[in-house]
């Protein structure tokens, strides 16, 4: 098979929090072994990113669902909300009490004026602070960020949060409550064009590996999208095949699958 590109989504498709199987491991090491790119497509900033993944054999980095790409160390582009404007949204939030934490390249900024308890951000904070991460914007000030996340506690709040929010932004809604809140623009499918223009590479050739509904359209952007079996059901009838869950192999599984590693690439 000819060289071709493979974008995989981090959290719930190769890594659950710091868990990764290490049958994934493996498998992208083989497929790497076989001189395939190997692409992280993310919603995380790379700030965010843990060693846990990093440590793994990719080619580069798609970030904050497509505004900062990197192909080995080098930057090719990169896009921050205005100073201007992530103070108003940092002001809306608080006006309305929704706990959030903003995502930047270099950091990740926690809001204690408007984080109530909330146990996923509590996980967040802890997980992020372990690392050195997590520093409150009252500490810091209001810098410029890229994207962020926002826990929305009602109705009435969530639509005007959609209203303020639809000159420049767009809110993905996933099934646990949590919003990704990105720039227009950028998606984890701009991306994808960008890095295969780069590549010459036709996305038609590629394939993709998400399970939630901000992957949705990266599994559309290339010729294989293939859903996790523990992914969001919303983003199943968009994939081209349904492999096993993240703990049951799922990537090795379906990288042998479709021809791109064997038994043999993993030792077996």
């Amino acid at each position: 098979m000819d060289r071709t590109i493979l974008f995989f989504d981090i959290d719930g498709t190769v890594a659950e929090w710091d868990y990764i199987p290490e049958s994934t491991a493996k498998a992208l090491a083989a497929a790497k072994e076989r001189g395939h790119w190997l692409i992280v497509n993310t919603g995380r900033t790379r700030a965010s990113i843990n060693r846990q993944v990093r440590s793994l054999p990719f080619d580069g980095y798609i970030c904050g669902c497509g505004n900062h790409i990197y192909l080995g160390e080098e930057a090719l582009l990169s896009s921050s909300l205005s100073q201007e404007r992530c103070q108003e949204i940092v002001n809306l939030l608080r006006e309305n009490g929704v706990p959030a934490f903003f995502e930047a390249e270099d950091q990740i900024y926690f809001d204690s004026r408007a984080c109530a308890h909330n146990s996923w951000l509590d996980r967040v904070k802890k997980s992020f602070g372990i690392r050195g991460l997590g520093q409150e914007i009252e500490e810091t000030g209001v810098r410029p960020f890229d994207k962020f996340l926002v826990f929305p506690r009602d109705r009435e709040t969530e639509e005007k949060l959609e209203r303020e929010f639809s000159r420049d932004l767009h809110c993905f809604h996933s099934a646990d409550g949590v919003w990704e809140v990105i720039q227009k623009g950028y998606s984890k499918a701009t991306g994808i064009d960008f890095l295969c223009e780069r590549l010459q590479v036709d996305p038609k050739d590629c394939y993709a590996f998400g399970d939630s509904v901000n992957d949705v359209d990266m599994l559309q952007a290339v010729g294989t999208g293939i859903a996790m079996g523990n992914g969001d059901p919303r983003i199943f009838p968009h994939a081209a095949y349904r492999t096993s869950a993240l703990r049951e192999d799922g990537i090795a599984r379906a990288l042998e699958h479709f021809g791109l590693i064997s038994r043999r690439d993993m030792g077996a």
